[in-house]
């Protein structure tokens, strides 16, 4: 888990910069930066830790860093589930990620940082948390989301591209013509990408065209 940061002078010259590593909370290991922005002025990065916590059990949590000297702060999502997995910042002070127990779906959240403030995101329409495996990969400055909801249980469900105008918002599908479907980006403009799961490749009756 480590930073890059130009070094005195690396500005100007483009050469060199400085490896750091950031500092772990205590008692974690296997600490990851996810994502780094700007926030408020200030350089913030975002990632997660493993900590084994008091009930004996090893859970993942979210944790960001203001600055490269700066004390990680675990984020508290209050979901109650045993691991919360960091995703993506915004310059906007908004972070997502998602909330899971194992063998059970996913809980998908936002965090404004000004506020602590934590909503959970929306399923798709006609599925409920428990049966569905929602997967929320990004957000935008202002809010807008794009996932992924794969209806039902069992792996064989295919998945769905999704979005959300906001976080607090009801998800609508983005429609492709394929058997299956993925949302996995999306910028300050809107524009959303992922991919598309074409036709079997013709002779390989087990693989799968992606686009």
């Amino acid at each position: 888990m480590f930073a890059m940061a130009p070094a005195s002078g690396a500005a100007e010259a483009g050469t060199q910069c400085q490896l750091v590593e950031l500092a772990p909370p205590p008692g974690a290991h296997r600490s990851s930066v996810m994502d780094i922005e700007v926030v408020d002025g200030q350089t913030t990065y975002y990632g997660s830790y493993n900590i084994r916590e008091a009930d004996g059990i090893e859970h993942q949590r979210a944790v960001i860093w203001r600055g490269l000297d700066g004390e990680p702060e675990p984020l508290d999502v209050g979901l109650g589930r045993r691991h919360d997995v960091a995703f993506e910042l915004t310059e906007t002070g908004l972070v997502n990620g998602q909330s899971d127990d194992e063998g059970r779906s996913a809980t998908p959240w936002v965090m404004d940082l000004a506020t602590g403030t934590v909503t959970v995101v929306d399923t798709a329409p006609g599925s409920g948390t428990d049966g569905s495996g929602m997967y929320v990969r990004r957000i935008n400055d202002t809010g807008a989301v794009v996932g992924t909801d794969s209806p039902g249980r069992g792996a064989a469900q295919p998945g769905r591209a999704m979005g959300w105008d906001h976080f607090t918002s009801d998800p609508f599908r983005l429609d492709a013509q394929a058997s299956s479907s993925g949302g996995w980006g999306i910028n300050n403009l809107g524009d959303r990408v992922g991919l598309v799961a074409k036709d079997r490749r013709p002779g390989y009756p087990h693989w799968v065209d992606y686009t």
